[in-house]
């Protein structure tokens, strides 16, 4: 009897060890990605060519570039958080808000800046360099390790309303490290990284719906000052948030909305809360 439960609990160890190399495992390392998205160069793939570990995940949205770009620039500890399980980052009192608005004062982030990850640590603060950015188009960040690599983000127009998320994760393990990457680093890593992509999408479709229901994107805009009619071509926010913009050379120190943007910036949709963030209180 007791060979034969030993026989039966080997065969089942045996059954998920195949479904998780040769189906789970797949499955989590190129999540949502096509195959052409898996092959072909993005920004970042210079910084790691002879990396031992990459993944691409990708989703589609239905928002264009323009109104998907200002919620990654913000990413960090220190400002609208990463979008993703935030139970996982209460646990591990790392002090990352969840946030569900965009905030113009975190629209600017340039190469050599640190993208927070975590509170100081010995008041030493922890986080990735950000290597590269291609404001409305890519945002790449290198980690030092655990693992040692980068981490791209590049949005890809589809058309005027629709986008793909893609993102590429490059790292060197070392041999031993292996153990670690495969029981913890990968599933924990998956789990996080496929929720912020998520996080994403729902903010900015929500933010785009928002926009549409309230007449943005259409022949009217309230101005917050009487309700006076505007083009949309004339919207004083939405000019600020397109992939030609360059966030690093629009103003130096970083303002409230009403300073940076124009008084009637306060009351556009663009920077108001979203019914994600009115869902949790925030």
């Amino acid at each position: 009897m007791r060979r034969g439960g030993l026989r039966r609990l080997i065969g089942i160890a045996s059954a998920v060890a195949v479904a998780y190399a040769f189906v789970i495992r797949p499955w989590m390392l190129r999540w949502g990605s096509t195959a052409e998205e898996r092959a072909r160069p993005l920004p970042g793939d210079d910084l790691e060519p002879d990396a031992t570990y990459v993944t691409t995940r990708a989703v589609t949205i239905k928002a264009p570039t323009e109104s998907i770009w200002p919620w990654l620039v913000q990413m960090g500890q220190d400002r609208a958080g990463f979008y993703t399980h935030n139970w996982v980052e209460r646990l591990l009192q790392s002090g990352i808000p969840d946030t569900s608005v965009i905030r113009p004062e975190w629209q600017y982030l340039e190469a050599g800046d640190l993208m927070r990850t975590n509170r100081d640590i010995g008041g030493k603060p922890m986080g990735w360099p950000v290597a590269a950015v291609d404001p409305g188009r890519s945002l790449v960040v290198s980690s030092r390790r655990m693992p040692a690599g980068c981490y791209a983000f590049v949005i890809d127009p589809i058309d005027s309303e629709t986008s793909r998320l893609i993102v590429r994760d490059r790292a060197r393990w070392k041999w031993w490290e292996w153990p670690f990457v495969a029981l913890i680093y990968e599933p924990l890593h998956a789990y996080m990284e496929t929720g912020l992509i998520s996080g994403i999408r729902r903010r900015a479709e929500a933010a785009v719906g928002e926009q549409n229901d309230r007449g943005v994107s259409g022949s009217r805009v309230d101005s917050g000052t009487g309700g006076e009619e505007r083009s949309a071509g004339k919207d004083p926010v939405t000019p600020y948030l397109t992939p030609m913009h360059d966030w690093r050379g629009f103003d130096a120190v970083p303002q409230a909305p009403d300073a940076a943007f124009g008084a009637e910036a306060a009351n556009h949709p663009a920077f108001r809360p979203s019914s994600l963030s009115r869902e949790r209180g925030q």
